[in-house]
């Protein structure tokens, strides 16, 4: 893509845009072996309306594709692969492809190998359950870590041994710091009530609701086992985000998401609704879901972005670059680092300003809380809010340009 349009900082996000679409016009098309062809317009609605309300917000933005990230085709991944494997006729060829599609899940982003674990157990629990072949059980699994195996070989290339190596504790250290982080037992709960908001007090009813009337119905249909699996995952990724995951990160918790209205409306979209209590109450729960959305996503939709800021912010720093000026960042700015041109553009000013500066040096401050910066801690991986210190103030002190969010200094 960026062969065809070039190297503009909207080209990623078109490309991942463009990636979500595809695998959504593919997940239609294998629903319809599952729900059906007339209901699976329905099943495709809700589950892509609901996903949009609850899986995007703040964090996403379709400009910069690192805020983007890969927790959407993930999730999406993942669907793709939980249809195909409770697609009626289970074949060897079936259980390639769904494996693939799960080895490119965590390719898409890491967090994925929750979900794709609860799948892997599922596809297993129904190839003994049909008595399969147990050889059977190896090709998903095979094709699970082809897509995995073939990208570190290209890394081990790459990089040699010791570069490798290097990344791999560096990778390690990553995820142990910011996956592993116990959070305390009070957060738990309300994170998920604040996240559902109206939908909270329907959550639970209305998910048991659905779940038992599916499978009073018919619990060795297609669409149930399906269903049943993406409801799971959301159970074992929500628990390990309410737990463990960095606090407050909601962009974690989109796999789960996509997974749990998928999984719900693929059961509901198959109800009876015979009785009209049944249509009344279905009907409450899902608007519950989708009010607590739209309240979710009022301000997302303002046409004020904070991208214009750094437009005009990249555009003065432009401009002093080709005058040879330095600039010194003492948080983090990667956003303005990705919308650059260049690579590379900022100095640390970790211990830049303890010796002699040069005459034309300037200081630049993303405040992601008022006089505050996210400093990056790389013996930790995570970034932490400090305000500035009195040595760097002082030698920085003339303002060249303040935005809401942003400040250029001239230092001495």
């Amino acid at each position: 893509m960026i062969f065809i349009f070039g190297n503009h900082y909207w080209v990623p996000g078109l490309t991942e845009i463009l990636l979500i679409w595809s695998l959504l016009i593919t997940i239609f098309i294998v629903a319809d072996e599952i729900v059906g062809e007339k209901r699976k317009w329905a099943f495709g609605f809700f589950a892509l309306i609901m996903s949009l309300l609850f899986a995007s917000g703040d964090e996403v933005k379709l400009s910069l594709w690192h805020n983007l990230m890969g927790e959407v085709p993930a999730a999406l991944l993942v669907v793709l692969a939980v249809l195909i494997f409770s697609a009626p006729k289970l074949n060897k060829a079936r259980l390639a492809i769904a494996g693939t599609f799960l080895g490119l899940a965590i390719m898409a982003k890491m967090i994925a190998v929750i979900a794709s674990s609860v799948v892997l157990a599922m596809v297993t629990i129904r190839i003994l359950y049909n008595k399969k072949p147990l050889s059977w059980i190896a090709i998903p699994i095979l094709c699970f870590l082809a897509p995995f195996l073939a990208f570190e070989l290209s890394k081990i290339i790459l990089l040699g041994w010791t570069g490798y190596l290097e990344l791999q504790l560096q990778n390690s250290n990553f995820y142990q710091v910011n996956a592993l982080i116990k959070k305390p037992f009070f957060t738990y709960v309300p994170e998920l009530i604040i996240y559902f908001k109206i939908a909270s007090l329907f959550f639970l009813p209305g998910t048991a609701y659905v779940i038992y009337y599916s499978l009073k119905k018919n619990p060795k249909s297609p669409y149930v086992l399906a269903g049943m699996t993406l409801l799971c995952i959301f159970c074992v990724h929500t628990t390990w985000w309410m737990i463990y995951s960095i606090p407050g990160a909601y962009r974690h918790f989109t796999v789960a998401l996509i997974c749990y209205f998928s999984g719900l409306f693929l059961l509901i979209c198959k109800l009876d609704y015979k009785k009209p209590s049944q249509v009344v109450f279905i009907s409450f729960f899902i608007g519950a879901f989708f009010v607590s959305g739209s309240i979710e996503k009022l301000s997302f939709f303002k046409s004020e972005s904070n991208l214009q800021e750094q437009l005009i912010i990249i555009e003065a720093i432009n401009n002093f670059q080709k005058q040879g000026v330095e600039i010194i960042s003492c948080g983090n700015n990667f956003e303005l680092e990705y919308l650059l041109p260049e690579s590379r553009n900022f100095k640390e000013c970790t211990n830049f300003f303890a010796n002699n500066i040069p005459k034309k040096v300037m200081l630049i401050n993303f405040f992601a809380v008022p006089e505050k910066v996210i400093f990056i801690r790389h013996d930790q991986y995570r970034g932490e809010f400090i305000t500035l210190p009195n040595q760097i103030l002082e030698r920085c002190k003339e303002e060249y340009l303040t935005t809401e969010n942003f400040s250029l200094l001239w230092c001495e």
